[in-house]
């Protein structure tokens, strides 16, 4: 029988770094904040760093970044990298993404 059980963080792992792209004060910004630290806090606890980067203050970022829909958010650490693009509103679907928990 199958369990599906929340996937412990690997040891090795210093701290999850997380990059969010978002575009000013729009609720969906807001939202995307908002849930990505439910998230974090839900799965890693303090063992994080959370960089929000704003493309109207910064549109050069998003273009290093080839991002080309907001808010879009990138895993940095660990690696490989991984992008969820949205709000992040399915909060189970986006960690399963981010590897944080064991998905379907």
């Amino acid at each position: 029988m199958s369990v599906n059980k929340q996937r412990e963080v690997p040891a090795t792992v210093q701290k999850w770094i997380f990059e969010l792209y978002i575009a000013g004060q729009s609720p969906r910004s807001l939202q995307a904040i908002a849930n990505l630290k439910l998230i974090c806090e839900k799965n890693l606890k303090e063992n994080y760093e959370l960089t929000v980067i704003d493309v109207t203050e910064n549109p050069s970022l998003a273009r290093v970044k080839q991002i080309i829909a907001l808010p879009t958010l990138i895993r940095l650490s660990p690696s490989p990298e991984r992008k969820v693009v949205g709000d992040l509103s399915e909060l189970d679907r986006a960690a399963a993404i981010l590897e944080l928990v064991n998905g379907k």
